[in-house]
């Protein structure tokens, strides 16, 4: 089995996609049938298929959806990381050196490093502001997607997610906070030698310096390609929503001091 794998993790509309086309153009094997771009993202989302399609099963035998809350009970079937386990398989005899890209393995963190104990993590993070704004629009955008086939429900809809705004916008807060708090206790884990967490607007800046560790540091034989060249300031907006519950509100900031603390600067 290769012991070369890079796992990219974190909250959902962080960066991820970013980080994975660039690994890609770099030369990583990020899979060999991977999830296309839609009006959300529309260079694609990096994602391997049946990763894709694995953890949204998962997800589901917890009763959950992709938006898991800080409360949510999670726990890994018997069968289920038997099923994990024979993905590394595939993916090893496949490649000597692959990535997988997937926010939704985030909570599953405890599983998937049992099987996988050589991988290395990178993780984008980003200010929960300006995520919860990001999900909140998206799906805004989803439902205006209706409009050309059925316009009446499209704006019934509409208008009832948007007046319950606040409601929505405090329990994308509650999925950041499980999220980034999942992958500071991994992070605390597997400490920085096998983890790296940055903010995705600095990784112009940063890319070299990553590159370099993922090249002398983890053994990956890649070729350097600037993430300039794909890099797209617009596809992270600096927009923000002011979240009402002021309880969530103070633990993410504390959250989100702990990872700054922990995130590459220069």
């Amino acid at each position: 089995m290769s012991e070369k794998m890079i796992f990219i993790i974190g909250m959902h509309r962080s960066g991820t996609s970013l980080v994975a086309n660039w690994l890609q153009a770099c030369g990583l094997d990020m899979g060999e049938k991977l999830v296309g771009p839609n009006f959300s993202n529309p260079n694609g989302h990096f994602e391997d298929t049946l990763f894709v399609e694995y953890h949204e099963a998962l997800l589901s035998w917890n009763k959950q959806s992709m938006y898991v809350k800080k409360e949510a009970q999670l726990h890994v079937p018997k069968l289920y990381k038997m099923q994990a386990e024979k993905f590394v398989q595939r993916r090893s005899a496949r490649s000597q050196q692959w990535g997988l890209k997937q926010p939704r393995a985030t909570v599953f963190l405890d599983m998937w490093h049992s099987i996988l104990p050589f991988g290395h993590y990178l993780a984008p993070i980003r200010h929960y502001s300006e995520v919860v704004h990001s999900l909140y629009q998206r799906a805004c955008g989803k439902i205006k997607s209706l409009e050309k086939t059925e316009p009446t429900k499209a704006k019934a809809l509409l208008a009832q997610f948007q007046q319950a705004k606040d409601v929505s916008c405090n329990n994308y807060l509650s999925v950041w906070i499980r999220h980034n708090q999942d992958l500071l206790n991994h992070y605390r884990e597997v400490g920085p030698q096998k983890c790296l967490i940055f903010q995705p607007r600095n990784l112009p800046q940063l890319d070299l310096q990553i590159f370099t560790t993922i090249s002398k540091d983890w053994g990956f034989e890649l070729n350097y390609s600037s993430l300039q060249e794909i890099y797209q300031s617009e596809l992270l907006s600096e927009e923000q929503v002011q979240c009402t519950n002021t309880e969530l509100v103070q633990e993410a900031e504390a959250l989100w001091s702990n990872l700054l603390q922990i995130s590459i600067t220069n």
